[in-house]
């Protein structure tokens, strides 16, 4: 999970959701030995973060092959549509995770989300 609101935010590399996916994953599948589902691929758009959230998401498709090399066979997002009553950690921004925005309206991230349809597997649509 992602959001502008977190502390951390402005560190280099923070919305490198791919290499920190494949970072773990790879800790994961080591200590393990077992296939991983990436379940829980989260970015709020709070902020302004429309832009930002959509190209986290598409970092995560340039490390396709280091992903399945990590075991991971599947991408779950958090949630399709933004929830206004949504609270949480990331206070302001818990509202704004949605792929589409409370309206049913999509987001660039929608496309993005998309684009790695059968993200682990090359060759195939």
């Amino acid at each position: 999970m992602r959001a502008d609101t977190d502390p951390a935010a402005a560190r280099e590399g923070y919305l490198s959701v791919g290499k920190t996916a494949v970072e773990y994953a790879s800790y994961l599948h080591s200590t393990f030995e077992l296939p991983i589902l990436l379940a829980y691929l989260a970015v709020s758009s709070h902020g302004g973060w429309e832009a930002e959230q959509a190209a986290a998401i598409s970092e995560l498709g340039a490390h396709r092959a280091a992903l399945r090399n990590a075991g991971v066979f599947g991408v779950m997002y958090f949630q399709l549509y933004d929830d206004p009553a949504h609270v949480g950690y990331f206070g302001d921004a818990e509202p704004h995770f949605g792929l589409l925005r409370a309206d049913g309206t999509a987001k660039p991230a929608l496309q993005a989300f998309r684009a790695l349809k059968d993200p682990l597997h090359t060759g195939r649509r």
